[in-house]
């Protein structure tokens, strides 16, 4: 086999193992991508349920301070 045709066939090679690292690079980094966004779904949905606990909590909060100010109010009328 002449040098030449030693050359070719590396570089045919080559071109084939760059192929296939750019499809594989492709592959990961879809792959990494469809990771990000599910995170990002998932960081969506625990903000949004975060959001409507501290809200419950804040409203149950407020009406026992209601409900507490009512009662003195109440007594402070019957005095």
């Amino acid at each position: 086999m002449s040098f030449l045709c030693r050359l070719q066939d590396e570089f045919g090679s080559l071109e084939e193992e760059i192929r296939r690292t750019v499809e594989e690079s492709r592959i990961v980094q879809e792959k990494y991508r469809s990771m990000y966004e599910d995170s990002r779904r998932d960081l969506a949905d625990k903000q949004q349920q975060l959001e409507e606990l501290r809200n419950k909590v804040l409203l149950s909060a407020y009406n026992r301070t209601l409900y507490k100010c009512k009662s003195n109010l109440g007594d402070e009328l019957r005095e």
